[in-house]
């Protein structure tokens, strides 16, 4: 098994075609395995998860300064992907779950913390909905009875006197 990037990337370049992609999703491929190309030039041409792992951790751009997401994703699905055919002998092209972040500490504090908050009747809501004009409708204050000069016309013993 060749496990040189440019070896590997030409494996993931030709599964992305058997397994029908995009043009321009395999294009995307390709530059990022260019890019891997070039940093593990001076590292020795020979992939592996260390080499690849450091690759995926360079999510601020050099000529920028600035974080991308855009890198984030496309450096850390191809290290995905060239570390299972570095691992298994074949590329795996499965969809990733998103979002989720994993299973959620819960700790007893934390538990107690939101029974007391239950327990005395506070409803969890967005900060916002906190500032009065802010307030869903479902949840605002209803003003008390309507002070109107129609609603004493309207009243049932006033309807009589006003008939003429």
């Amino acid at each position: 098994m060749d496990t040189t990037v440019t070896g590997i990337g030409s494996v993931v370049v030709a599964e992305l075609r058997a397994a029908g992609y995009l043009e321009s999703t395999i294009g995307q491929y390709s530059r990022t395995i260019r890019v891997l190309a070039r940093f593990a030039a001076g590292r020795g041409s020979d992939y592996s998860p260390e080499l690849g792992a450091e690759f995926a951790s360079m999510m601020v751009s050099p000529r920028t300064g600035r974080f991308s997401a855009q890198r984030r994703m496309n450096y850390g699905r191809l290290t995905r992907v060239f570390d299972s055919y570095v691992r298994t002998g074949q590329v795996d092209l499965s969809v990733r779950k998103r979002g989720g972040g994993g299973p959620r500490p819960v700790a007893s504090a934390l538990a107690a913390l939101d029974a007391a908050w239950e327990a005395a009747g506070h409803q969890q809501s967005h900060p916002r909905d906190q500032r009065p004009g802010h307030r869903p409708a479902h949840r605002r204050q209803a003003p008390g009875p309507l002070q109107s000069p129609i609603a004493e016309i309207v009243k049932p013993g006033n309807l009589s006197a006003h008939r003429a």
